[in-house]
């Protein structure tokens, strides 16, 4: 097998970990290992991707699929569990953060005619805390979790607006320079 294959093998792996998802009983011990192979092998894939230097246009396409087919297998098991567990005012809050996340992305796409949400470290943060949401949805600390989760996604998206704004400030600077 060639070696630069080997990522996108594992985001392929991924992807059909994800829509095995969709078939599972939530909360059970198989769901919790294909879950926990899905996070494990969002990691690996990358990481060996950039470790041997052979990124491609066609694993960054496979992963953007990966992660869609996760994140839509996890909505479809685990909202509505929070719906039914979790207090309003939570749902308020991850209105917010949906809000600053559209208006994040939408900024980026009219300012400077792309997509992009940024690899920080609270958006990476934010990833791994959302993850690990379903390991604890049996315990009695999980709704104080999820209001943990919020603020930290709510830190994370305004620290990402500003990013932005700060580029386009310093864009604009440099086009008043040249005029």
């Amino acid at each position: 097998m060639d070696k630069k294959n080997i990522p996108n093998i594992i985001t392929c792996i991924r992807i059909i970990g994800a829509v095995s998802l969709l078939f599972l009983e939530p909360f059970n011990l198989v769901f919790y290992i294909v879950y926990g192979l899905c996070g494990f092998t969002d990691i690996l894939d990358g990481f060996l991707a950039r470790r041997w230097k052979i990124t491609s246009t066609l694993g960054a396409r496979l992963d953007t699929i990966a992660d869609f087919s996760f994140y839509a297998a996890m909505l479809y098991h685990l909202l509505p569990y929070l719906f039914k567990t979790l207090d309003t005012r939570i749902w308020y809050l991850t209105g917010v953060v949906a809000v600053l996340r559209i208006f994040s992305y939408s900024f980026v796409a009219i300012r400077f005619r792309c997509l992009a949400s940024l690899h920080t470290y609270l958006n990476k943060l934010t990833g791994l805390s959302v993850f690990f949401m379903p390991y604890f949805t049996s315990f009695d600390f999980f709704e104080w979790y999820c209001w943990i989760v919020c603020g930290i996604a709510l830190v994370a998206a305004v620290y990402e607006i500003g990013i932005h704004i700060k580029r386009a400030v310093k864009k604009e600077d440099k086009t008043k320079v040249k005029a």
